[in-house]
């Protein structure tokens, strides 16, 4: 009888296997996600005219690009970026892209009703003919009918706004410290390529620049025996180097760009507009028109 009992259990597992096995076997391969950003860059001085602050302000760029190197992008969730300023000792001011709903229509939904009343009114009388004839009594039934028709109709339109959905969900962690950004993939967005996330920082007046730390996640769900099972598709952790950005030379050292030149035959001549250029060649002319007589009484 043991025999038997442990033949069946080993035939029930055989067969639980092979429907799990069944279940995975012809799945698309899961997707692997790769980030890459730069290891420096570079904070400006900004100036924010909605929220002043008595703290000088810097705004960095982080650049993240999102590839899809295997599987199916339409597996891929959500990515989600996290910009930490706490190894800088430094605060979050303000941060982009902010909170973002996005909706599959391009318009308000317009909503027709329409309703319609009526009424009528009917009435017969019935009866019996006294009169046999050939032995038949007639049945005679006068019919009476009154018909009121009394029809309305009532037609409503409403307005309602397109059913939205968050295509970016971003901000604040640890504290005020950092910032996050939780994108989500729509027909009118898409979670490859790169992302430009600026986040702006309070620091001290004689800050030059420190570390940030900068994490993605690439998630999604994958079936396992029938069930759906958060997964991680990729994934990184880096430390970024923020130096803040050098102060504008005066206006009299700064380089010139100059976009054009008239020709010259000195290459290291500056181009001045033709009006001094003609200036300048009338006065040298006059100074050899009259240098020349003294010359000749010399």
């Amino acid at each position: 009888m043991f025999a038997a009992t442990g033949a069946r259990g080993a035939r029930a597992q055989v067969l639980f296997l092979g429907l799990a096995l069944s279940a995975t076997v012809g799945r698309a391969e899961p997707p692997v996600v790769q980030f890459d950003l730069p290891g420096e860059l570079v904070a400006r001085d900004v100036i924010d005219a909605t929220v002043p602050s008595a703290s000088r302000l810097v705004e960095v760029t982080v650049p993240v690009s999102v590839r899809v190197a295997r599987g199916k992008v339409s597996d891929v969730r959500e990515v989600t970026i996290e910009i930490d300023g706490a190894p800088a000792e430094i605060a979050v001011h303000d941060f982009a892209p902010q909170t973002t709903l996005g909706s599959e229509l391009a318009e308000d939904i317009k909503v027709t009703t329409t309703t319609e009343h009526s009424k009528t009114f009917n009435a017969s009388l019935g009866g019996q003919s006294p009169i046999p004839l050939g032995g038949v009594t007639a049945q005679v039934t006068p019919t009476l009918t009154s018909t009121n028709n009394n029809a309305t109709k009532e037609t409503a339109t409403t307005s309602r706004y397109a059913p939205k959905k968050p295509v970016v969900v971003s901000g604040t962690l640890n504290a005020g410290r950092g910032a996050f950004f939780q994108m989500r993939p729509s027909s009118q967005t898409t979670l490859e390529g790169q992302h430009a996330l600026s986040i702006v920082f309070r620091v001290p007046d004689d800050w030059t620049g420190g570390p940030l730390e900068v994490r993605c996640w690439a998630r999604g769900e994958r079936q396992i025996l029938w069930f759906d099972q958060p997964q991680v598709w990729g994934s990184t952790r880096r430390a970024v180097t923020v130096a803040a950005e050098p102060p504008c030379p005066p206006r009299s050292f700064a380089k010139r760009h100059v976009v054009a030149k008239q020709p010259t035959t000195d290459p290291g001549e500056n181009w001045v507009p033709d009006i001094q250029v003609s200036h300048q060649r009338a006065k040298h002319e006059g100074e050899l028109a009259a240098s020349t007589p003294a010359e000749a009484d010399k």
